[in-house]
C-alpha cells in the first residue's frame, strides 16, 4: 500500500467566515484514503466544526488574537 501523502490546511479559526468555508470546502473533496489531511488553527471557535470530515487531524495552536 502507497504511503498517504500529507496535507496541511492552515485557517485563523472554525467561526463562519467566507475563506474559511472555501478551506474546508477544499479539504471535504480530498480523499483521506489517499491523503492525510491536518488542519491547523489560531483560535476554537467551533462554528464550522460539523464541516470537517472524520479522519481529519485537527491542530489547534490556541492563540489569542490582539
Amino acid at each position: 500500500m502507497p504511503k498517504k501523502k500529507k496535507i496541511i490546511f492552515i485557517i485563523p479559526s472554525l467561526k463562519s467566515g467566507g475563506a474559511e468555508r472555501v478551506t474546508l470546502n477544499y479539504l471535504r473533496q480530498l480523499s483521506l484514503k489517499k491523503y492525510l489531511i491536518t488542519l491547523i488553527i489560531f483560535e476554537n471557535k467551533k462554528d464550522l466544526r460539523k464541516l470537517i470530515p472524520k479522519g481529519v487531524i485537527i491542530k489547534n495552536l490556541k492563540t489569542l488574537s490582539a
